[in-house]
């Protein structure tokens, strides 16, 4: 093989590492194509032409066309590769803020249409306070909700005065009140079915949601 063709072959396989991270296409196509036609013709006229002339010039012509054909489409796919194949651009995705979770506060309960706080509750909410403890510099909203059962202005105030105490007993667990507000949103955004017990206990509720 001519020297100037290996020199090529060299070139084009480093070129070809260095865009490895593009897509084979057309131009790597169409580059192994006409590198074929063209080494390979070049191989058979060198081939034919050699001096002192080949023993079996119909046989060397054969293998110098081969050796043009394949590593012209070697060369001409690394170049078109490199030189026409297009780079894919991937863009980046869109930054996606990531939402903390609300904690609801399970088995908080209190005393029928009153902000008492059953005995049941202190517990649970001494295992909130010191979640909370956790992030000391993270601010919380104390929500609390009612069933449908009352008028519409009753439970709101009832939902209020029920994340009030909620706030008030995390204060005496050592969270900083700078760090709890305080909203009631009444028979609003049930999480189940007012028209059953187990639905009513379920949206009778105070969650804890993060404001930071």
């Amino acid at each position: 093989m001519p020297r100037k063709v290996v020199v090529f072959v060299l070139l084009g396989i480093l070129g070809s590492g260095c865009s490895a991270s593009k897509p084979w296409g057309q131009g790597s196509v169409v580059g192994a194509l006409a590198g074929a036609a063209a080494l390979g013709t070049a191989g058979g006229i060198v081939a034919n032409n050699v001096t002192p002339p080949f023993e079996n010039k119909d046989a060397d012509r054969g293998a110098g066309v081969a050796i043009g054909l394949f590593t012209g489409a070697v060369v001409g796919a690394v170049v078109g590769h490199v030189f026409f194949d297009p780079e894919v651009v991937v863009e980046a995705p869109a930054a996606v803020p990531v939402e903390q979770e609300k904690i609801v506060l399970h088995g908080v309960e209190f005393d029928f249409a009153s902000a008492t706080l059953r005995a049941g509750a202190k517990p649970i909410l001494e295992q909130a306070a010191q979640l909370l403890a956790e992030s000391p510099d993270e601010r919380v909203e104390v929500r609390g909700y009612t069933d449908s059962v009352g008028s519409e202005g009753f439970n709101l105030t009832l939902s209020r005065r029920r994340a009030r105490a909620v706030a008030t007993y995390l204060e005496s667990a050592g969270v900083g009140a700078q760090r709890l507000s305080v909203e009631g949103f009444g028979m609003a955004d049930p999480v189940a079915d007012n028209a059953t017990a187990e639905g009513r206990e379920q949206n009778r509720r105070v969650e804890l949601v993060p404001l930071d």
